[in-house]
C-alpha cells in the first residue's frame, strides 16, 4: 500500500494509516460483519474507504494529474488534487437539526455544517466545476430545492428569467455544460461522455461509486448525460451492502466526492431548508481556470 509514496513526512503519515487500517479498523470491522451488526458494519466501512482514500492520495502529487484531460475539455475548470468543502445549512421556519452520535449525545441546533470532501483526482471537471461555483459564491443563500426520498438537490438559478437551469458564465454568456466524467476502477483516467452502458461496461465498478451515505452527484438532463451545469445532489440512500456493480446509479451519473462529517443530518434536510454558505477550507490551491 506504500508503493509510490516518496518523501520522509509522507512515508510515515502513510505508515500510520496503514497501521491504523490493519491493526483497527479492518479487525473491528470483520468483528461487526461476524456479528451481523449493520449498523457498526457500514459506519466501519466509510472509514476504512476513507482511510484507504488517504493512503493513495499520499502517492499523489498535489496540483498535478497523472494524466490528461482531453483537449475538448480543457478549457473547463478543473480541480487536481482534493478539496474540502464547509457547507452550512439553516433549518427552515426556525426549525432545528439534531445532531449528535446517540440518544444521549445530541444537540439541537437551528444551523449545522457539513463537510464535503471533493475528489479531483478521480473527478477533475465535475469536481473543478463545483469548486469554481462555491468560490463565486453560487450556492450561498440558495434554498434546497428538492428533498425526496433518494435526494437532496439545488443548484438551480433564482435569478433571471427562470429559463436557464445552469450556471451562465458570465465571461461568454452562456451556461457552462460539462460532460458525463466516471472513472472506473480498472482506468488510469476517466471516461467522457458515455454511461457505462453506452460503452458495454455496466458490470465494472467504480472508482467513486455511490455507495456511501452523503454521496455527491451531478444533475444533468435524463435524455442527454452531457448537460451537468450547477444542480448536485446529495445521496441519502445507503447502499453499502449493495454490490456497485449493481448499483444504477453507478456508470449513469457524476459522483465527485462524499460528505464525510454530519451526513446523517442529510435525513432531516427538507425542501425549503437554506445553504447559508459554502466554503473551500482545504485544496484551494489545487484549483485551475483558464
Amino acid at each position: 500500500m506504500l508503493k509510490g509514496i516518496s518523501g520522509a513526512t509522507k512515508l510515515a503519515n502513510a505508515k500510520q494509516l496503514v497501521d491504523l487500517l490493519l491493526e483497527e479498523k479492518l479487525p473491528l470491522l470483520g468483528a461487526a460483519v461476524r456479528k451481523q451488526d449493520i449498523v457498526t458494519t457500514l459506519k466501519l466501512q466509510e472509514e476504512c474507504s476513507s482511510l484507504v482514500y488517504d493512503i493513495r492520495s499520499l502517492s499523489m502529487t498535489e496540483g498535478v494529474l497523472p494524466y490528461q484531460i482531453p483537449e475538448e475539455f480543457a478549457s473547463l475548470p478543473q480541480l487536481r488534487g482534493r478539496a474540502v468543502v464547509e457547507c452550512t445549512l439553516q433549518k427552515q421556519n426556525k426549525g432545528m437539526y439534531t445532531v449528535g452520535v446517540d440518544a444521549d449525545n445530541e444537540e439541537k441546533m437551528s444551523q449545522v455544517t457539513l463537510t464535503l470532501t471533493v475528489d479531483g483526482y478521480h473527478a477533475p471537471i465535475t469536481a473543478g466545476n463545483f469548486i469554481d461555483l462555491v468560490q463565486r459564491k453560487y450556492y450561498d443563500n440558495m434554498s434546497i430545492q428538492s428533498a425526496e426520498e433518494l435526494i437532496v438537490q439545488t443548484g438551480k438559478p433564482t435569478t433571471g428569467d427562470g429559463t436557464t437551469d445552469g450556471f451562465v458564465d458570465p465571461k461568454t454568456k452562456e451556461k457552462r455544460v460539462i460532460p458525463l466524467e466516471i472513472f472506473y476502477k480498472k482506468d488510469k483516467q476517466p471516461t467522457y461522455s458515455y454511461t457505462s452502458d453506452d460503452d458495454m461496461r455496466a458490470t465494472e465498478s467504480m472508482s467513486l461509486p455511490f455507495q456511501a451515505y452523503g454521496a455527491l452527484g451531478m444533475a444533468h438532463d435524463p435524455e442527454d448525460v452531457n448537460t451537468a451545469s450547477s444542480q448536485f445532489w446529495f445521496l441519502k440512500w445507503d447502499q453499502a451492502l449493495v454490490a456497485p456493480s449493481r448499483n444504477t446509479l453507478d456508470g449513469s451519473q457524476a459522483c465527485f466526492g462524499y460528505v464525510t462529517k454530519n451526513q446523517d443530518v442529510l435525513k432531516q434536510v427538507s425542501k425549503g431548508d437554506t445553504i447559508i454558505s459554502m466554503k473551500v477550507v482545504q485544496g484551494a490551491e489545487n484549483f485551475f481556470a483558464k
